[in-house]
């Protein structure tokens, strides 16, 4: 029997616990890659990846529409950003649920047309982010706190507890 997936079928967007339901268009989840190091040695048949202990930067963006003040003074401010979104299989429904916390570096304005309504995308290196999916922490980053919990499991704690944390 086939498995239907959870597809997103609505979400919206909170920044500083202020929805923007009617002006968000689109959100973008971070990318989380672990920074990494290719390793070869003699005797080896190839290279392996040695984690680094540390995550490459991570972004977010968010796209919002009309010309609002409000998209463009949050250049430079740290700010919290949440994207809940509401998944469905046909037969249930999940939260599924993204908190994040950085510097917003960027607001990119659309191109002024008559009669469109205008578009502003902003920008924010993520420096904390956090992944809920119905009620379970799936992964936990904090960059500054040097924690990397994945599914209960903080992959980071030997590595904080050796450097005295």
């Amino acid at each position: 029997m086939a498995i239907k997936p959870h597809s997103l079928v609505d979400f919206s967007a909170f920044v500083d616990g202020v929805g923007l339901a009617g002006k968000v268009t689109e959100g973008a989840a971070p990318k989380v890659a672990l920074l990494v190091e290719e390793h070869l040695a003699g005797g080896m048949g190839g290279t392996v990846d040695i984690m680094m202990g540390a995550v490459e930067k991570m972004e977010t963006t968010v796209s919002m529409s009309g010309v609002e003040a409000d998209y463009y003074s949050r250049i430079g401010s740290e700010i919290s950003m949440t994207y809940r979104g509401a998944t469905n299989d046909g037969e249930s429904t999940r939260a599924v649920i993204h908190q994040m916390r950085g510097l917003v570096r960027e607001a990119d304005g659309d191109a002024l047309k008559r009669k469109d309504k205008g578009m502003v995308k902003n920008t924010m290196t993520v420096e904390y982010y956090k992944l809920t999916i119905n009620d379970k922490v799936i992964l936990e980053i904090d960059v500054m706190g040097k924690s990397f919990i994945v599914d209960g499991k903080d992959l980071w704690a030997e590595q904080r507890a050796a450097l005295g944390g």
